[in-house]
């Protein structure tokens, strides 16, 4: 097609003058825009009457600038005069609009986000579009199911998804009807002080990030009680000592070992019948009133029902490269298993000759280090039980003594550590942007680009984000479609990211969703956002029904976690026991199951 603007695929300005209001407008967190006033005057032949969902193109240097859909039409007098002759005012939005109309059922299969897309373009094949030829791969992410799901919100999900992994990839369906994820690439050029193509002065204004806060608390929302090991070396002044993590009042410790020594416990304030009282409100353990301090170097063993994430029969899989002998476990540790399984074989932990590892669970987060490092390939899995910490809190001192104290609370599912996703939180809320204008009449700008601009008079030396772009008529060029220049206005973000509207981050990890369902909130209907694969893998206890699922049953002042899973777990340790539910109504088994002395039993069990 040659240059100009396209209804339906004729050209207007064959019979049509536009007018001066002409403007598209991108942006990189929402439908790319086109407004365009038509002289539809009944003198050319035929009138101009454009109707509802008809094809708009703009095509500059025979690059399609816009491509979309007529969503509005309005008709007015062309001077303010009664004549036959009249305007005709044209709204239209981009091809991604195309994806507001499919609704997704599906299982996608683990794979890349190339892979996801490969399935997906399937909706929009109706309407002409395509996927990129040249699409990366993109991350792996995990098998994601669909039931109703809007395509756009899928979309929004995958993109989210994809922040995980680093720089985040947006979607769109350009002018050419071709779907494609991206990332931000090269403008054609950078920008300094005296630059001709710039249209005026360059404008600067500090913005601070959206949703600002300088103290993140998260908070996750699969919170139950697990019993797990506190110590203590006494330092011969202090008199009592407080758990890390948050205490279950249902939970009674009963006792402490003080040098390996048994001790009872009693509830705080106590009668003072005990040496030493627990305090399950403050999670706090302290001596008896009146008693003198621990003399220091004495050790303190405490086993209390933590309010965490459960993580029990946690798998942590790892692929070595030759080099690397230490590697990050996914959870705390409760109970340390005696060997890593590399390639099928059992090394131990411990002093031994090489190969064998050293557990270290003085670290957050606890580390394996092999004596020597495992070979490229080799597939190294250690299975034990573990918990995750289940509140955290990340603040920056100088900005709350700066601007006072903006607190921010984020909900998350995760069953990863959250201490690291409030610190990433926070990096974000706290984040502040210079906002930079400029216009030009230079070609070959768009959202998404990233450009360095360098101003004394400004104060600028830095790299920015395109965010918004206005293409529009200016006046006492020549009219749009017949050779006059079009006018670029340029809105970029002085950061290294874009704005926290276009896509937040932390969403992924908090579970959630950038749009709100019908209802004014949550998680879109049907939408299930895709999870990066781990570099890790995590595998619980059991298969998807598991899941991490478990319930509790008590047992006098105990309460104790059972882990109920469809199959028997794949290396469990001993003296561990679970439930195994099989099949459906009507025909179901559920069985105790235990493992002692290497071998896996059943104590008991019903089959109806």
């Amino acid at each position: 097609m040659p240059d100009g603007l396209f209804i339906g695929g004729v050209e207007v300005g064959e019979q049509h003058t536009i007018l001066d209001t002409f403007t598209i407008s991108k942006t990189a967190n929402g439908l790319d825009t086109l407004v365009a006033d038509i002289d539809a005057t009944v003198a050319a032949s035929p009138a101009l009457r454009p109707t509802l969902d008809q094809e708009v193109a703009y095509i500059e240097n025979g690059v399609t600038l816009f491509g979309g859909l007529i969503t509005g039409v309005r008709e007015h007098e062309l001077t303010g005069v009664a004549t036959d002759d009249f305007v005709t005012e044209i709204t239209a939005s981009d091809y991604r609009v195309f994806a507001k109309r499919r609704y997704v059922t599906a299982t996608i299969p683990a794979g890349t986000l190339k892979s996801f897309l490969e399935i997906l373009v399937d909706y929009l094949t109706p309407y002409g579009v395509t996927l990129d030829p040249s699409q990366v791969d993109g991350p792996d992410l995990q098998a994601t199911t669909y039931s109703f799901a809007l395509l756009q919100d899928v979309f929004d999900g995958l993109a989210t998804a994809t922040a995980g992994a680093g720089d985040p990839f947006a979607w769109r369906i350009n002018g050419d009807k071709v779907l494609s994820f991206i990332q931000a690439t090269a403008a054609p050029f950078d920008l300094a002080d005296g630059d001709t193509r710039l249209l005026g002065d360059i404008e600067v204004e500090e913005v601070r990030a959206e949703n600002y806060a300088n103290r993140v608390t998260v908070v996750n929302t699969n919170l139950s009680m697990t019993v797990i090991p506190a110590d203590f070396v006494a330092d011969g002044v202090a008199t009592s000592w407080t758990t890390e993590h948050d205490a279950d009042a249902s939970y009674f410790p009963g006792e402490v070992l003080i040098d390996g020594v048994t001790y009872p416990i009693e509830l705080a304030p106590g009668l003072g019948l005990f040496f030493y009282t627990w305090d399950p409100t403050t999670h706090t353990l302290a001596q008896r009133g009146g008693d003198p301090p621990l003399t220091a170097g004495t050790t303190i063993h405490l086993l209390y029902g933590a309010l965490v994430v459960n993580a029990l029969g946690r798998v942590d899989t790892f692929t070595g490269d030759g080099v690397t002998a230490v590697f990050v476990l996914t959870a705390d540790v409760i109970t340390p298993r005696v060997t890593v399984v590399v390639d099928g074989a059992a090394e131990p932990i411990g002093a031994y000759p090489d190969p064998s590892w050293v557990l270290d669970t003085t670290v957050h987060p606890p580390t394996l280090t092999r004596t020597s490092p495992p070979a490229n390939g080799a597939v190294i899995t250690y299975t034990y039980d573990g918990f995750v910490v289940g509140t955290a809190t990340a603040e920056d001192a100088a900005e709350i003594a700066a601007h006072g104290l903006y607190e921010a609370v984020v909900q998350t599912s995760s069953t990863t550590f959250v201490d690291a996703l409030a610190t990433a939180i926070l990096a974000e809320r706290k984040a502040s942007a210079r906002t930079i204008r400029f216009a030009t009449f230079e070609t070959g700008l768009d959202v998404l680009q990233g450009m360095h601009v360098t101003s004394g008079k400004r104060n600028l030396d830095t790299d920015i984000l395109i965010s918004e772009l206005t293409i529009r008529y200016e006046p006492g060029q020549a009219p749009v479609g017949a050779g006059g220049a079009l006018r670029r206005e340029i809105v970029g973000i002085a950061s290294a990211v874009p704005k926290p509207n276009w896509r937040d981050t932390y969403v992924q990890w908090a579970g959630g969703s950038t749009r709100g369902s019908a209802d004014g909130g949550g998680v879109p209907t049907g939408v299930s956002t895709p999870t990066i694969a781990p570099a890790a893998t995590v595998e619980p206890l059991g298969d998807t029904e598991a899941a991490g699922t478990a319930s509790t049953y008590s047992r006098g002042d105990h309460r104790h976690a059972l882990a109920i899973l469809s199959a028997d777990p794949t290396s469990p340790a001993d003296d561990t026991f679970w439930l195994r539910k099989t099949g459906t109504t009507p025909t179901m088994s559920v069985e105790l199951r235990y493992r002692i002395d290497g071998s896996t039993e059943t104590l008991a069990g019903v089959t109806r």
